[in-house]
């Protein structure tokens, strides 16, 4: 059923702009640190099951967490939930930046606090995905969330530049205390966005501030983690997509993630190489982004998102076949974009698709989802990545993703479409 929109009567642009501005600066702070952080690992090291241990850490508490915060999103104030995940990821980092400032260095603590921040954005995330419906109009939800995602990935391309002269020119502890900075300073930018709270009454959502008697009900875990799942299982095409992202995430994304381990393996050690796969990775992530704003996509979402998915297998072959830097490099850019547009399709037809007060709820669970997919791969392929060669382990997974595929498409054929609203919308100021 259709809920009424909930769109702030105020200047959308303003608040859009502080809110976004506040989970990019935080992004700026955390992968600097990130990328930091896997090079010395890697470098350290050299161990894919010990890589692996560090993107474990993360996904799966992220996942795990995702659940709960997404009923907290659609129960609680979704601002004070950023506001506090963001507040509590600054102090734990600024923990370890003065646990390593004084001359400790362990990797056990570096696995906690990405373990802590997973836990965080698990929060985080669905409170940040179900607030832009309220401050966006409809019709410009996919150019802003491909605008973000571009936003995001220029970010990610300088990162991996300025991680590299960081860990050259100063003590890890330094880079964390950076990070910890840039999420106090998101704090205080989304203290400035107007972001009403939300009740549920008998016709739809409101603003709790415009809700009369009974908004806040109280209800179990479970009766509203269920909600979601009929929600979700009320959506065919949604449910698609979730099974295939699930698929990808769990077999395809790993050996992605494991970008820094092939480099130094088959291509040098040298920091500038490391660097360059993952700035041609963020590189072709603008790009999508830009082309996904200027496009807007296709108005069935499923034809784009399934011809992304076919392209995976082709570059996660690609990966394992790369015989130097250069077309390794070209094939991170393809990867890149290709992701890109892809997530500004899901999270744009999630948010087309699944109503506001429920919205929370089912990215929390297509996050629990995904994020426990990622780290079963990952159990697998870090450790296998030290006795198997990473090329044959790529091309492995190219050939069971495309077998997988084509079996969904015999038994499914095309799929239920995913349809972008027709409905024409008030001008949002941007001719858009």
């Amino acid at each position: 059923m259709s809920l009424p929109s909930v769109v702030a009567p105020r200047s959308w642009l303003r608040d859009t702009a502080l809110f976004l501005g506040g989970q990019l600066t935080a992004q700026l702070g955390t992968s600097i640190s990130s990328y930091a952080v896997i090079w010395y690992i890697t470098l350290k090291t050299g161990s894919g099951a010990q890589y692996s241990l560090l993107i474990i850490a993360s996904q799966l508490t992220m996942g795990i967490m995702a659940i709960f915060g997404g009923v907290w999103s659609d129960r609680y104030w979704r601002k004070l939930l950023i506001i506090g995940a963001d507040g509590m990821t600054s102090l734990a980092t600024l923990l370890l930046a003065l646990y390593f400032l004084r001359g400790h260095d362990t990797l056990w603590m570096i696995v906690l606090l990405l373990a802590f921040r997973g836990l965080m954005s698990g929060v985080r995330n669905p409170a940040v995905t179900s607030s832009l419906p309220q401050l966006v109009p409809k019709r410009s939800l996919l150019r802003v969330n491909s605008l973000n995602s571009a936003a995001q990935s220029v970010i990610s391309l300088g990162s991996p530049a300025i991680a590299a002269v960081l860990l050259t020119a100063v003590p890890l502890g330094l880079i964390f205390l950076v990070d910890a900075i840039t999420s106090a300073l998101a704090v205080g930018l989304i203290l400035l966005v107007h972001l009403p709270r939300l009740g549920v009454t008998a016709t739809g959502v409101v603003p709790l501030e415009d809700a009369t008697g009974g908004a806040s009900q109280v209800r179990s875990y479970g009766h509203e983690i269920g909600e979601a799942l009929r929600t979700l299982r009320g959506h065919a095409a949604l449910l698609r997509v979730t099974i295939v992202m699930a698929f990808m995430v769990c077999v395809v994304v790993p050996v992605a993630q494991m970008t820094p381990v092939f480099i130094a393996r088959y291509f040098g050690t040298e920091q500038w190489k490391l660097a360059a796969g993952e700035i041609c990775w963020s590189a072709g992530m603008v790009a999508g982004g830009l082309i996904m704003v200027a496009w807007g996509g296709m108005r069935n979402r499923m034809t784009l998102i399934m011809v992304i998915a076919v392209s995976w297998v082709v570059f996660a072959a690609g990966m394992g076949a790369s015989p130097t830097l250069l077309v390794f490099c070209v094939d991170m850019v393809l990867w890149g974009a290709s992701l890109s547009m892809l997530n500004a399709s899901i999270i744009t037809s999630a948010q087309e698709q699944i109503a506001t007060g429920m919205l929370g709820r089912v990215m929390g669970l297509f996050s629990l989802i995904l994020n426990l997919s990622g780290p079963i791969g990952m159990a697998a392929f870090g450790p296998l990545s030290d006795v198997i060669s990473l090329r044959y382990l790529c091309l492995a997974v190219a050939a069971i993703a495309a077998v997988f595929l084509l079996v969904l498409r015999l038994a499914g054929g095309p799929g239920k479409p995913l349809l972008a609203p027709s409905v024409s919308l008030p001008s949002d100021g941007l001719g858009v």
